[in-house]
């Protein structure tokens, strides 16, 4: 999606600071991505007069809003998140000096984060929407365990979208998968956690485009399972299908559970998200 926007004159920037002050007459517009941004810079993009269109995902409020809700009451969240993602650093800016950030179950249980929390009988807990389903669980229990007043979501953190692909792949390696594709970017947490599982119980090829794959790696796989991250192009997964169909391979959709009929409201022009928590 990113080198399409590239490929359309859009540049991809990280930081606020990369972003141009616009000059008298002109417009800068700053489009935030679905993984959410540092809210405090979303301010300052928007006070040097740069037009923000707001397309973080709704399901990647929701932890941000249970960070909000615990700062408002006065507890810590310990949010499980990826240090320098989008998201991860989205939701440190909610309420910083109320959240602590954990990177994996060790860490969670370290003297560190121990250090860090002003009350254990008033902690919550949120998590990066992209994990592992079954780490998220683990996760979840192993802190209830330590923490048994600590605030929960009422629903795991993970999306949809992310657990959904997570089952499919899951369902491949059930089905008989010797190989796996993964079609995603290697920045991408959810494509991470999907070639992870893969390689499990296959042998795992993660690809960013269609260019990457080498159709010859698959001679004497039997069954070869197909898969992609949440934000991967239909027309790039189509062209992946292509090469095997191409070969005289027979494509054999593979079910699971969908959530898919949930639809979002397209944002606001000018919204902050951050602002609306």
């Amino acid at each position: 999606m990113v080198n399409r926007y590239k490929e359309q004159g859009v540049a991809h920037v990280k930081e606020a600071s990369e972003v141009p002050t616009p000059e008298p007459n002109e417009r800068v517009i700053a489009l935030i991505g679905p993984h959410g941004f540092n809210g405090v810079e979303i301010d300052l993009l928007q006070t040097r007069g740069v037009e923000v269109r707001d397309t973080v995902c709704p399901l990647v409020l929701k932890p941000y809003s249970e960070i909000k809700r615990n700062s408002n009451d006065q507890v810590q969240t310990l949010y499980w998140g990826q240090e320098g993602h989008a998201e991860t650093l989205g939701a440190m800016s909610v309420a910083s000096d109320w959240t602590i950030l954990i990177k994996d179950l060790e860490h969670a249980l370290s003297e560190e984060v121990a250090g860090q929390i002003k009350d254990p009988e008033r902690l919550g807990y949120a998590s990066q929407t992209t994990h592992n389903w079954d780490e998220a669980m683990k996760m979840m229990d192993v802190l209830r365990e330590k923490y048994p007043n600590l605030r929960t979501p009422k629903k795991e953190d993970i999306c949809f979208a992310t657990k959904n692909r997570q089952d499919a792949v899951r369902s491949l390696l059930d089905a008989g998968a010797t190989a796996i594709v993964v079609v995603g970017s290697p920045t991408s947490s959810n494509s991470t956690r999907l070639a992870e599982i893969a390689s499990e119980g296959a042998k795992a090829y993660f690809v960013d485009s269609v260019e990457e794959l080498n159709p010859d790696l698959f001679y004497g796989h039997e069954a070869v399972g197909i898969t992609s991250g949440a934000s991967v192009e239909e027309d790039t997964m189509f062209d992946v299908m292509k090469i095997f169909i191409d070969k005289g391979s027979k494509l054999v959709p593979v079910t699971v559970a969908d959530e898919s009929n949930i639809h979002f409201k397209p944002s606001q022009p000018g919204k902050n998200y951050y602002n609306e928590l």
